[in-house]
């Protein structure tokens, strides 16, 4: 189906600017700003943590230099505290920082180190922390960070986790260090998805620099397991803070333990989706068959994927080891819908407005 959702660049095509992921939507919870990653090296592995103010179109810079470990999330960077401050991590010498800027005053606190962040939410005052997924150290598991007063506390333990599927992690992993990798917050906070993480080449820009593997959703209030499969297949969280969907049509209840198919939702090849705020729709890139990255929406009620914009034409975007893809997030409003898109060399980020109905 031909593309039917017009979208425009929030830059021009003169440099990368870059969102980071589907899980953390690059507007401001007020929808005054949004946060970019600008860069104008070719593998954009280094570059500039920035605000767009949408209004006037201005362009503001908070953090300059920093490197990050790949195109494809750059430096993490994500709202929190109701916007109060952007969030972000920056390799300087080898070593992680973890970096919180309050976007009005533009003063920038380094919270903690050799650890990375992971994934909060806007509303929320604190965001997850884990440490390398390729080397394993003193930080293995699940911490939170509060980000006003930079109290680091336990959530938890990777041998917590470990003990909870004893001999699955044991087939799948053996004996080499265990990590908990890639934890996402649900909405609420309460609750918290993640998979573990085995050292394998222990290289960090490297396809192979680790094993992941595994869905595991605790109760972080009251520390127990909800659920665990196998596959990972980029999980999205439901607003009701309960329901989580993988792709290709997968929609898990997490304090229930039960799984189901949504039925007549046919897979998406390379999806990463993401719900509108009502939880009545969801938003998905795919790759197209001549290459392109496009994106479709889909409503729960009579599920039928529906392409709403391509791209002028396939290509990376970026020289980076791990490009950047779409990574579609709906606006707090849900009237917007971000995403990354190719534009001849660069990649750049564009907003366009979410049919309503």
């Amino acid at each position: 189906m031909s593309a039917t959702l017009p979208a425009t660049p929030l830059l021009p095509p003169n440099a990368h600017a870059l969102h980071a992921y589907f899980d953390a939507c690059p507007e401001s919870p007020d929808g005054r700003f949004v946060t970019l990653f600008v860069s104008g090296q070719a593998d954009a592995q280094v570059g500039d943590v920035c605000v767009l103010e949408r209004a006037t179109g201005e362009l503001r810079v908070l953090a300059q230099g920093v490197e990050v470990e790949d195109a494809h999330r750059q430096a993490y960077q994500q709202w929190a505290c109701g916007g109060a401050y952007l969030v972000y991590q920056d390799l300087r010498a080898g070593q992680w920082i973890v970096c919180v800027i309050d976007p009005a005053s533009g003063e920038r606190r380094e919270l903690c180190a050799d650890r990375q962040v992971a994934w909060s939410r806007p509303e929320l005052d604190f965001v997850p922390l884990h440490g390398p997924h390729w080397a394993p150290g003193a930080h293995r598991d699940l911490e939170l960070l509060d980000l006003r007063t930079g109290r680091i506390e336990v959530a938890l333990t990777v041998e917590e986790v470990a003990a909870s599927q004893r001999a699955w992690v044991r087939a799948r992993f053996g004996d080499r260090p265990l990590s908990i990798f890639f934890p996402t917050l649900s909405p609420d906070g309460r609750r918290v998805i993640f998979k573990l993480a085995a050292p394998d080449s222990g290289v960090l820009r490297d396809p192979h620099a680790s094993d992941r593997h595994g869905l595991f959703a605790w109760d972080l209030a009251e520390r127990r397991p909800l659920y665990f499969r196998e596959g990972w297949g980029h999980p999205a969280w439901h607003p009701d803070s309960r329901q989580v969907f993988t792709p290709p049509d997968a929609l898990m209840d997490v304090v229930e333990g039960t799984e189901r198919a949504v039925a007549g939702l046919d897979p998406l090849r390379g999806a990463h989706p993401c719900f509108t705020p009502d939880g009545r729709r969801l938003v998905s890139d795919f790759v197209a068959e001549d290459g392109r990255w496009g994106l479709a929406l889909a409503d729960l009620a009579a599920p039928d994927w529906r392409t709403v914009f391509l791209p002028p034409a396939p290509g990376a975007g970026t020289t980076s080891w791990r490009p950047p893809h779409p990574h579609p997030a709906v606006s707090a409003d849900g009237r917007r819908v971000y995403f990354n898109a190719n534009l001849g060399p660069w990649c750049v980020c564009h907003v366009a407005e979410l049919p309503e109905g």
